[in-house]
């Protein structure tokens, strides 16, 4: 009970993350320590060792940058292992989770929506910009979007249009393009199969997105809200320096040693910045760079199937929030370093439970016994 309480006000305080550490990582630092290796998910164990082999794989791969190999790894297997957490206590719970999330996401919102409204500089990123209690406009932006999602699915319009509006006032393109491709795939669905609902989200989404633009213009906001639909000065140097990266294992790079080795296991994690002066800007570019080959293609199958699983289980709520929250992320990761969001790790809870369901649904198909029970070896 103390554990779901902990995990529960963690997931509350997760739009706050503009301090290190987060209210949301010493609940869950807690939460390890009391829950210890008590995982529920035996249909995993297989996967985690395969994913924490190749996290390994990325310290192995440049011993000569350990101080920063190492923690980039704890890093990531900290969100995979929340992922993990998160799966393992709310299996069968989904609904309570993203309840805990919505609950959060709105006040909190409401509480950023206000202070924007008022001026209060400390959730806005620079003149223009709001990023709440983020660190960075794109990840608050990219959140909630998230955020979006479920209130499109679970059809909770006040949480929607504010939503929508926060991320119109982020101005971040890539969670903007995330959230139109979702939303067609949502609308998609909708109106076949929900059509009342679709056309009311539709209606306020409009009226959220006019609220916004009549504050644009009078907040002198406007003209920095239509540039940002257009490629900036800094995007030739982006692209130039994605570049480099993927030339650093598919090219001949000249800043880095050109090893058969190296193509296949990369650079190490977190070394992009070492060898390139600045951040890759795009998740796939830097797993290419600091992985490898090998690793991006497996890690691209693994998308590939999860987004199948998601699509096969898409006339349930959970299917379709597990869709179009992994197609919005895959996006995102085109323009920014997403594997760290800790909101990817309640993602990546939603995505085990569809596979979870998968595996499940096979195995016991396959390996039933006379009186029903599941005879089959554990995963």
């Amino acid at each position: 009970m103390l554990l779901y309480s902990l995990l529960m006000i963690a997931l509350f305080l997760l739009p706050i993350v503009k301090w290190e550490p987060a209210p949301f990582d010493i609940l869950m630092g807690v939460s390890f320590l009391l829950y210890g290796n008590q995982w529920k998910g035996i249909f995993v164990k297989r996967e985690i060792q395969m994913f924490s082999f190749f996290l390994l794989m990325g310290v192995i791969a440049d011993p000569q940058h350990l101080s920063i190999t190492v923690p980039y790894f704890l890093k990531t297997a900290y969100i995979f292992f929340t992922g993990i957490l998160l799966y393992s206590v709310f299996i069968n719970k989904e609904d309570m989770l993203v309840k805990i999330i919505s609950l959060g996401a709105f006040f909190w919102g409401v509480v950023v929506f206000v202070a924007y409204l008022s001026g209060w500089t400390l959730v806005q990123y620079d003149t223009w910009r709001l990023q709440g209690f983020f660190k960075d406009p794109n990840v608050f932006a990219a959140f909630y979007v998230f955020i979006f999602y479920i209130s499109w699915v679970r059809q909770n319009i006040i949480l929607l249009s504010l939503s929508l509006f926060l991320i119109l006032a982020a101005m971040s393109r890539g969670a903007w393009l995330s959230l139109a491709i979702g939303s067609i795939i949502l609308i998609s669905y909708s109106w076949r199969k929900e059509r009342t609902w679709c056309i009311r989200a539709l209606f306020h989404s409009a009226l959220a997105t006019v609220f916004s633009l009549i504050y644009f213009l009078f907040s002198d906001r406007f003209s920095f809200f239509l540039g940002r639909n257009r490629l900036q000065p800094y995007d030739v140097e982006r692209f130039a320096n994605q570049k480099a990266g993927v030339e650093g294992i598919l090219g001949s790079n000249p800043i880095v040693n050109d090893s058969f080795i190296n193509k296949l296991l990369g650079y190490g994690h977190g070394t992009y910045e070492v060898y390139h002066q600045m951040s890759a800007h795009s998740l796939y570019v830097r797993m290419l760079f600091e992985n490898g080959l090998v690793s991006l293609i497996v890690l691209c199958i693994v998308f590939i199937i999860l987004l199948k699983m998601s699509w096969q289980k898409v006339d349930h709520w959970t299917g379709r929030l597990s869709l179009v929250s992994l197609t919005g992320f895959l996006i995102n990761s085109f323009f920014i370093d997403t594997i760290h969001w800790r909101h990817f790790s309640v993602i990546l809870a939603l995505l085990l439970s569809i596979y979870y369901q998968n595996k499940k649904h096979k195995l016991d198909r396959k390996t039933v016994g006379d009186n029903g029970k599941v005879i089959g070896k554990e995963y």
